[in-house]
């Protein structure tokens, strides 16, 4: 089963992908007008040009609500630390960690307004699979959305992610992920806290 997600998802709401383990090849900044199936499939997305200060560490959980292939199973939950680290107008940075993988994330786009946000981006990752013959890439499209909400001191982030693979390529691969994994992919819901 592969295990590429930590690297394809921008911000903290990495969380909701299981069993990251991956390098990443590099992001690239999203249009957010390319991304409409994702955001028509259970999510409302930001197109706002005035979103939310991220900055800060967050550790939270996510859980998987939705899968149209074997790489995730619903209801299946894990904890995260992600890391915003800079964010200037449209673009977002920072890493990200869950176990023993570590992420560093250097651009998404983000979009909104007020306490809600998306963000939007394309990343690909590489797996060395040698009993398999090699390294898989495979490459995904990704929305996250979410609400920033204060209570005293204590600011917390909640939303669900859109992930959708775009294409597998590689020895490492096998035939039935190259054919049938990309157009599928899953949604997942997080919450997390940002550290004072």
């Amino acid at each position: 089963m592969m295990r590429y997600l930590s690297v394809l998802c921008l911000t903290l709401a990495s969380a909701a992908i299981s069993g990251c383990s991956s390098s990443s090849t590099g992001a690239t900044q999203a249009d957010p007008s390319g991304y409409e199936d994702l955001c028509g499939s259970g999510v409302t997305c930001q197109m706002g040009d005035a979103p939310p200060n991220l900055l800060g560490i967050y550790n939270g959980s996510g859980t998987t609500v939705v899968t149209s292939n074997e790489t995730w199973a619903v209801g299946s939950s894990h904890d995260f630390t992600a890391t915003v680290t800079s964010q200037n107008r449209e673009t977002v940075a920072g890493r990200f960690e869950l176990g023993d993988s570590h992420l560093d994330i250097k651009q998404g786009n983000i979009r909104g307004s007020g306490d809600e946000f998306t963000i939007y981006g394309t990343d690909s990752a590489e797996e060395n699979n040698p009993d398999a013959g090699g390294t898989c890439s495979a490459e995904a499209r990704v929305v996250v959305t979410g609400k920033l909400t204060t209570t005293g001191s204590t600011t917390s982030a909640s939303g669900k992610v859109v992930l959708q693979f775009t294409k597998l390529q590689g020895p490492g691969c096998t035939q039935k992920e190259i054919t049938t994994y990309p157009g599928t992919g899953a949604t997942f819901t997080y919450t997390a806290t940002r550290a004072p």
